[in-house]
């Protein structure tokens, strides 16, 4: 579901608004508006949405006009009223980064809630700590996995809405790593039961404790000898593998099905010798409802459910299986990891690591993507079943045996249960449960009664920041202090109409950018990740959006400039709002030495988070950047006031230095919980907040002389060492640490070093942070000590520190071979300032941070002419890796777009394969198109070689659609036509909806005999492998299927190939690879075809090209003209042709004309 997929226009409103108060000029909101006349957050907003409700407000990640975001947020707001939390209540928001986020932001304050930001890439414990206050936590399907997670965690969170979904239960959350094919084929390739391993060190678990675990299922499941009618009953095995428990249940049954991602466990299991039926189907969990129709007597779960991406997925399937169960059957989940004791197995795994020097374990947990359920869960799911069942909860056999060493050593400390299986049949009576989980459907319609007036005092909003206690503390800012920012900070909207958004939205810096953007009735656009991380995507996105006003982080501005320099070219801005650190003199006298930054203002802004976002503003301009050796934060803004105070609380005389105390209209209420109450102090009759800032007051401006404390500031983020240094001690085997900040290296900046006492492996300690802590706060440098150097009062000595440069392991390891290696040390070494000799040392590991990371990027793009992604280089980040990386990048990659024909002057139709992955049905049409377009084809992997993601993962038309949608826009990005015949018409349509979502226009798309429903689709995929093979080959490749079914999968692809050589329908020396490609293939877009559920809605026109004779057909709908287009799509704009021939004739060479003709007919009308 998209942002245009709600009903936003609000319905005229009948409130006053003061005609003063209103623009006679529509086109000049900013420079009309009297905030000062607004006393409410509410009124302000309205003001503008009435004055130009169709102006453009925010952008990216969607987009809404002021009248839409002011529907939108009203729903939001009424939603939440509805719910009746009471005063004050805290609202967190996780969504993906955009303008839905910043919607559901304006709707919690517009409630009179307390706005709560949070976002994904924060570590999950921190944003757990951020979360313990909130009552409801609003997100979507990118971040519903979390959102759940924590509501089960939280007992305080009561509800979850998800914004972009209209039915909560519908949402599929993505998969993580852990539904991969490629990783569960990895992980069987020893061997049987290789992901049943120890929780504490990783050691196999032995056979006879997975045997004990086979016996527990088999009883729990009513399958041994003890239970009457054992024998005779039909088992579906979803995630089977094929080992010990596979086994005893194909032992236990008379009719076995497998499902399972892995093709080398479904290979072992075609090769049971057990005298029972065993049919294996490669497909994920979810994709059981396929086979509606089968009917099994046990469904059987074991150890998969700690798989699935989320707990809406557990649902599906857990509704799925009991669907496929007999009246008397039984549904088994097994050895599910339990969140109930999720900080007790963690409380074991550090016990062990601190006793046995092993932190394998412990890093394992804090990174996994295993999905931890509580035991409510299956409750809660019960008592929402549409028919009632029973839930029986034991302990697992696995669980109860899940010591270090081996998985069951029972003398181990610690040994319980951390795993539970669930049996579930049909009985009992039906529970009610209150509904905890909201989908867009459950908003309120906008109308109605005012929404609760809100008094200045109320909290409008909490931003958390570093803790020294190891707890980041939340500021909480009234609704007074908002209103305070929004008019001080008006006049630097000035002449800019649109503003983006560079900060993080968790950060209060995105509160300024609002403030000077939709509060000003200009437009936001909100920067996507890459775009605020790369120098050069963030000019590109500046001169595209036509962007005036930006924020930025100095770290960020000096990596800016250098780019800026390097490429001879301007900042596409009028003004950038320079926040979190000191300015270079020398950056910003480059940034003007560039021709055409002459005009663009530079704002030196100052502010702590608990004075509401910025408290002090100095202009830079051509006019006076060289007046400067040192920039002055400059003078309080409108309602601030800024004092220099001794220790004593006694205000200093201009000159001197001492602490920066701030009073006035920003300054907040104070922290959460009342955290740290000596920071703010009643002094004089008036309140105050301390910053622990040095400066002084020099002709009325103000000038920051750094900090008293140990609160630093670490590329535009403020950082408490005591956090870091907390964190740090609670890695296993630290005994001692100290953290210092400083700027070890010329030209750097300033970066934390961690000095160690203890035996630690420095890269595993870093894994442990990043699991912790946002990525600012983890040290660059980790200098192992012997001991920490003391001062004469027994404190540590930080002055006595070494220099961490002297502790940095540059060597030991294997030297950087070839010429990328080489290049790539190079360029470290100019970087780093130290000689890299090491080629498996990490570049974080060397001193390297997320500004270094951006410099090493723009490096590699300028001197090797690749580009690398921020995130690729996270996940590359030794020279090694990253030169693996490069040469993955620069090798010739096998397109899967292939030109057919080239018309010069035509424009470009693009054809997609069909099921099997060819495009050799397509020679024919194109010979006929030929003289009127350029003619490509997009084909499938199937015929490859190589294996790769996209014919060996599993798929859906929509993420087919991504990915050829990006290679075709490498080869044309103009004059663009999607066509298709059967599934390459599904293809080509969800390809044109792509490519309209990215700013395109919306051209008609040819769908040559596709059908858009997937009933049929649906009885494909539910065959296992033979069968499909039957259902699409055996027309054109005769084979015996009895003789195939008992046959190992090489001797199997062996004999199709020769089969298919005897038949002419492969050509000579069709290898046995490509066949194993061909058929996963088939099996791969044939679940595409079955999980394309819901189709985008969109306006396009399409020409319907149908087979007259589809008698035969058994994919075709008998009373449907529309073959199901007209589900999603207008009739009027479906244009309906039938042609002669059967679906798979009509392409031949006798009748391919009248095809071409139909189409060359159409677009002539339409293009």
């Amino acid at each position: 579901m998209k942002l245009a997929d709600f009903s936003l226009r609000a319905p005229e409103k009948k409130k006053h608004i003061p005609a003063s108060s209103v623009s006679a000029d529509a086109g000049s909101v900013s420079a009309n508006l009297a905030p000062e006349q607004h006393n409410t957050l509410e009124n302000l907003f309205r003001s503008l949405v009435v004055n130009n409700p169709d102006a453009p407000a925010l952008a990216g990640g969607g987009a809404l006009s002021f009248g839409e975001l002011d529907a939108l947020s009203e729903r939001i707001a009424r939603f939440i009223v509805a719910r009746g939390y009471g005063r004050e209540a805290v609202v967190g928001v996780l969504c993906a980064r955009g303008a839905l986020y910043l919607a559901a932001a304006l709707g919690v304050m517009r409630a009179g809630a307390v706005y709560l930001p949070v976002e994904r890439e924060q570590p999950q414990v921190r944003k757990e700590t951020m979360l313990r206050p909130a009552s409801l936590i609003i997100t979507d399907s990118t971040c519903l996995r979390d959102a759940e997670y924590f509501h089960y965690r939280n007992p305080g969170i009561l509800h979850v809405l998800c914004l972009d979904a209209q039915h909560y239960d519908e949402v599929a959350e993505k998969g993580t790593g852990l539904v991969s094919t490629e990783y569960w084929e990895q992980v069987a390739e020893p061997g049987s039961d290789m992901g049943w391993k120890s929780d504490f060190d990783a050691a196999p678990c032995p056979q006879a404790e997975l045997a004990k675990m086979a016996a527990a299922v088999l009883e729990k499941c009513g399958l041994t000898d003890n239970h009457a009618h054992s024998h005779g009953r039909r088992v579906l095995d979803v995630g089977s593998g094929s080992g010990v428990v596979a086994h005893a249940l194909a032992d236990a049954s008379c009719e076995y099905a497998a499902i399972d991602l892995a093709r080398n466990e479904l290979n072992r299991l075609s090769c049971l010798s057990v005298p029972v039926v065993v049919s294996a189907r490669r497909m994920e969990a979810a994709d059981i409802r396929f086979l509606e129709g089968h009917t099994f007597d046990t469904v059987v779960l074991n150890g998969v459910a700690e798989n699935f991406p989320g707990y809406n997925y557990l649902r599906n399937v857990l509704s799925h299986a009991l669907g496929l169960l007999a009246p008397q059957g039984t549904l088994f989940v097994g050895a599910v990891r339990d969140l109930d004791r999720k900080d007790d197995l963690r409380a074991a795994l550090q016990a062990y690591a601190l006793a046995s020097g092993n932190q394998a374990g412990l890093l394992r947990h804090d990174s996994s993507d295993e999905l931890f359920v509580p035991r409510r869960f299956f409750m809660e799911w019960a008592a929402q079943c549409p028919v009632p069942v029973e839930i029986e909860i034991t302990p697992c056999v696995l669980g109860l045996g899940n010591g270090p060493g081996n998985g069951c050593d029972e003398d181990q400390p610690g040994n319980e249960a951390y795993r539970y299986d669930v049996v579930i049949r049909r009985g009992g009576s039906q529970q009610n449960a209150p509904c905890t989980r909201f989908g867009a459907q459950h908003l309120p319609p906008v109308g109605g009664p005012p929404l609760p007036a809100v008094e200045p005092e109320q909290a409008a909003y909490i931003v958390y920041t570093s803790g020294s206690t190891g707890v980041p503390k939340g500021v909480v800012v009234e609704h007074r202090h908002l209103m305070h920012i929004l008019r001080a900070l008006r006049p630097y909207a000035a002449g800019c109409a649109r503003v983006g958004l560079v900060a993080p939205l968790s950060f209060d810096a995105s509160v300024q950018q609002l403030a000077v953007s939709i509060f000003c009735g200009n437009s936001l656009y909100v920067l996507a990740d890459e775009e605020r991380k790369n120098p050069s995507l963030f000019c590109a996105c500046a001169r595209e959006r036509g962007l005036d006003l930006c924020d930025m982080t100095p770290a960020f501005f000096n990596v800016l400039t250098d780019w800026l320099a390097e490429q001879r070219q301007p900042l596409p801005l009028k003004a950038l709002l320079l926040a979190g650190e000191v300015l270079r003199p020398d950056v910003i006298r480059k940034f003007y030495a560039i021709p055409g930054n002459e005009g663009v203002v530079l704002y030196n802004v100052y502010g702590p988070t608990e004075c509401t976002v910025d408290s002090s503003a100095f202009r830079i301009d051509l006019g006076n950047y060289q007046d400067f050796t040192a920039y002055p934060i400059g003078m309080p803004l409108q309602g601030v006031r800024i004092h220099v105070m001794d220790k004593n609380g006694c205000e200093l005389p201009d000159s001197v230095t001492g602490e920066l105390w701030i009073s006035g209209d920003g300054v907040s209420r104070g922290y959460l919980n009342n955290a740290a109450p000596a920071a703010f102090v009643e002094h004089g009759g008036q309140r105050f907040y301390r910053t622990g800032d040095k400066g002084f007051v020099q002709n009325g401006l103000v000038y920051y002389r750094g900090r008293e404390d140990q609160q630093v500031k670490i590329r535009g983020n403020r950082v408490e060492i005591g956090e870091v240094e907390k964190a740090v001690a609670g890695f296993p085997g630290v005994r001692q640490v100290a953290v210092v900040a400083d700027i070890f290296r010329a030209g750097s900046e300033k970066s934390l070093a961690a000095y160690v006492v203890g035996q630690v492996d420095a890269a595993l300690l870093r894994r442990y942070l990043e699991q912790h802590l946002p990525p600012y706060c983890v040290p660059e440098f980790f200098v192992p000590m012997v001991e920490l150097p003391l001062s004469i009062n027994r404190k540590v000595d930080k002055k006595a520190l070494p220099s961490p440069l002297g502790g940095v392991e540059t060597g030991g390891g294997r030297k950087p071979a070839g010429p990328v290696e080489e290049k790539l040390a190079q360029i470290w070494q100019r970087l780093l300032g130290v000689e890299v000799t090491d080629a498996d040392a990490g570049f974080f590991s060397l001193g390297g941070h997320s500004i270094l990371s951006i410099r090493l990027i723009a490096m590699i793009e300028k001197e090797m002419n690749v580009h690398v992604a921020v995130n690729e280089l996270l996940t590359h980040s030794s020279i090694a890796q990253l030169a693996e990386l490069l040469a993955g990048k620069t090798e010739k990659r096998e397109s899967p777009v292939i030109r057919l024909c080239h018309c010069p002057g035509g424009k470009n139709l693009f054809l997609f394969h069909p099921v099997g992955g060819s495009v050799f049905c397509y020679s024919d049409l194109a010979r006929h198109l030929a003289h009127k377009y350029t003619v490509y084809a997009v084909e499938a992997a199937g015929f490859s070689q190589k294996r790769s993601s996209i014919n060996t993962e599993l798929h859906t038309v929509e993420s087919l659609s991504e990915y050829y949608l990006d290679e075709i826009l490498k080869v044309e990005s103009q004059n663009i036509i999607f066509a298709g015949w059967s599934f390459g018409g599904l293809l080509a349509y969800e390809t044109a909806c792509r490519h309209a979502a990215l700013g395109h226009a919306l051209g008609p798309v040819i769908i040559l005999d596709s059908v858009a429903d997937n009933s049929r689709a649906k009885e494909m995929a539910a065959k296992d492998d033979i069968e499909l093979l039957q259902s699409v080959l055996q027309k054109g490749l005769a084979f015996d299927p009895q003789k195939l079914r008992v046959m190992p999968r090489e001797q199997q692809l062996d004999y199709l190939v020769e089969c298919g050589e005897k038949s002419g329908l492969l050509p000579v020396g069709f290898s046995a690879v490509q066949m194993d490609n061909l058929l996963l293939t088939y099996r791969g877009n044939a679940l595409a075809a079955a999980r394309y559920e819901r189709p985008t809605p969109s306006d396009c026109k399409v020409l319907l090209v149908r087979a007259l004779d589809f008698a035969n057909n058994p994919q075709i709908l008998m009373d449907d003209d529309y073959q199901g287009w007209s589900r999603f799509l207008k009739t009027e704009n479906i244009a309906l042709r039938w042609t002669q021939g059967t679906h798979e004739s009509i392409l031949s060479a006798g009748l391919s004309a009248n095809v071409a003709t139909l189409m060359l007919e159409y677009l002539e009308q339409e293009v």
